[in-house]
């Protein structure tokens, strides 16, 4: 169906009534349109018509004009008082019309950004449902803009559907009724003209497109061969000092200039083409309208005012159209968003964890990104309860991939994971990340004071559980500096917030709730000695009692783990500690010296060595 989308997306403005009163609007302010025009006809008429010197009208009445039984109109009989009448109800009518647009307007936009709001809401519930992609897809933040500005798009659409066009609409088919009453003939003359001249001109331009993107490409080729030319002469004239041949260069650049020129002349020569399509349009109907039998002025001015003001909403029209169909094309992508099914869901009878005392076991784990390319295959190893482990792998995605599918914001195509032996799927989500936090590199802050970033939504947590979670993050003291202490607001990402407090305060939030596992993904090395140090002590406490897992970025974190895991091709190439690796693995030794070593940008590579 066409618009199907545009159509779903206007049932979220709420009810019908609005609509109608919008269309109802619409159609008032054309009559008033109409109305305009044909008192605009009475004052030329007027204005034409013969009156004595005491500005007594001769035979001229409104019945007459408009057809119907003469009789007397009293004072209006009066050339002056009959012009100042109709001047006022020109006025009058010019008022109402304004009036009834700004309703028109007014509703209009009403309805289109409740729609707007509605489908903020809708996309809201739908990134709860779907939880964080980005995490192991990289796309979370990107699509959510995207979204909202093509929400943004719809807006436009439906502010456009509701008010320019049925308002173009009825003004259309009202004034093109009335060009067809005053003179059918002449009418249809016209109609047909500015359809054969706008049809013709959709194909010039249609021409002067295609021969515009042919020209663009002929033209880098020509430009490319003018810069070969300045490179021949440039190599020449260094390594021989000889004369360059300058004929190669002339002729490149004369098919560069000439190509440049057509393009230019191509583009330029519509505007010219259409005005002089225009002209010869308006002679031949003047010619048609010289021939014709007794033509009269004031009908012929009043056609001419009905056609030149059924242009605009026509052009208006046109518009809108193009942003209906700009709004149907945004509501596309933004249904397929909301129609997602989420990755994960809970099974009735979900068991409640309270901890991993044993093992955290991947058995043939696989997973493929939204993409469809593979991050995962027959993914197998076993990190023991209370273990301080690190991550490493050829790739930055297989690492938060790994995190996705710990967290159950996606679930493995193949294989199981195990906490203590019972699998991921069987758990309730909430038990689960309340077991298992994760700290990202930049802290995830969101809009909002740092108290409520901590919490993330969490009830329960009182002010001095916040505080001692801070203090063990080494992030206390900061953060009572601020200003405002704990309740400083903060943007997203911690826009405000120098790099390792947000990610320190990220790590509070993941340790306020005692969690068994904490997953940590250390941001970039920094040259502040003291903030380093910070970080440091606020991991040596977070390891204490639980399960760490460090997605690592300095050479001092992987020596401080216990084992390394090593995932190559989404599989399981290596594990050990950093030393065993290093003396037994020639793809670690690699990315050690690639992803850790400080002084990788001055140390060459042997020949032997993994790049």
């Amino acid at each position: 169906m066409r618009w199907a989308s545009f159509r779903r997306a206007a049932r979220f403005s709420g009810s019908q009534r609005r609509r109608w009163w919008n269309y109802g609007l619409a159609f008032l302010s054309a009559v008033c349109t109409v109305l305009l025009v044909a008192d605009v006809g009475l004052i030329l008429d007027l204005i034409h018509s013969p009156h004595g010197d005491g500005l007594a009208l001769n035979g001229w009445t409104f019945a007459a004009w408009l057809g119907w039984p003469d009789a007397s109109w009293g004072w209006l009989d009066r050339y002056e008082y009959c012009l100042l009448g109709l001047l006022a109800t020109l006025l009058i009518l010019a008022t109402i019309e304004s009036l009834l647009l700004l309703l028109l307007r007014r509703s209009g936009e009403l309805a289109a950004w409740n729609a707007f709001a509605q489908l903020q809401i809708a996309v809201y519930e739908q990134v709860r449902r779907l939880g964080v992609p980005d995490w192991f897809e990289r796309e979370g933040r990107q699509l959510e803009q995207r979204i909202l500005g093509d929400c943004l798009t719809i807006r436009e659409g439906l502010a456009a559907c509701w008010t320019t066009v049925p308002r173009s609409v009825c003004a259309g088919v009202l004034l093109v009724g009335v060009a067809a009453y005053i003179d059918f003939f002449l009418s249809l003359l016209a109609f047909l003209l500015v359809l054969f001249i706008w049809r013709l001109y959709q194909k010039m331009q249609t021409r002067a497109d295609i021969a515009n993107r042919n020209g663009q490409a002929q033209l880098a080729t020509r430009q490319q061969a003018v810069l070969d030319a300045f490179r021949t002469a440039r190599i020449v004239e260094g390594v021989t000092a000889a004369t360059c041949d300058d004929e190669s260069f002339a002729v490149a650049f004369d098919r560069y200039r000439r190509d440049a020129r057509y393009g230019a002349t191509a583009r330029v020569a519509l505007g010219p083409w259409l005005v002089w399509l225009l002209g010869m349009g308006a002679a031949l109907f003047l010619l048609v309208v010289g021939l014709s039998p007794r033509p009269v002025p004031t009908g012929l001015a009043v056609l001419a005012l009905t056609l030149a003001r059924l242009a605009l909403p026509v052009l208006r029209l046109q518009g809108a159209m193009q942003t209906l169909q700009r709004a149907d094309e945004a509501a596309e992508e933004v249904f397929a968003y909301l129609d997602r099914m989420p990755g994960v869901g809970q099974i009735a009878g979900a068991l409640a964890i309270s901890g991993v005392s044993r093992e955290i076991r991947w058995e043939g784990v696989a997973v493929a990104g939204h993409t469809g390319k593979t991050l995962l295959t027959e993914l197998s190893l076993s990190i023991p309860a209370g273990s301080h482990t690190a991550l490493v792998a050829s790739d930055c995605h297989t690492p938060l991939t790994m995190v996705g599918l710990l967290l159950r914001h996606q679930d493995p195509t193949a294989g199981r994971i195990l906490l203590d032996g019972t699998d991921l799927r069987s758990m309730t989500l909430r038990s689960l990340r309340e077991q298992i936090a994760f700290s990202a590199s930049d802290g995830m802050l969101f809009s909002g004071t740092i108290a409520d970033n901590i919490r993330c939504g969490r009830g329960g947590y009182a002010q001095d559980q916040i505080d001692e979670a801070a203090r063990r993050c080494e992030v206390f003291e900061t953060v009572k500096r601020l200003p405002d202490a704990f309740t400083t607001v903060v943007g997203p990402a911690g826009t405000n917030l120098p790099a390792s407090t947000a990610f320190r305060l990220g790590l509070t939030r993941a340790l306020v709730g005692n969690p068994s596992v904490v997953i940590v993904q250390e941001p970039p090395e920094t040259a502040d000695e003291e903030e380093s140090r910070a970080i440091d002590t606020a991991l040596q406490r977070v390891r204490a009692e639980r399960t760490l897992i460090v997605i690592p970025s300095r050479l001092t974190m992987l020596r401080a783990v216990e084992r390394v895991f090593l995932i190559h091709q989404g599989r399981l190439h290596a594990e050990g500690t950093h030393a065993e690796l290093l003396h037994a693995n020639a793809l670690y030794r690699h990315l050690n010296y690639i992803l850790f070593t400080p002084f990788r940008d001055v140390l060459p590579c042997g020949q032997n060595d993994v790049r």
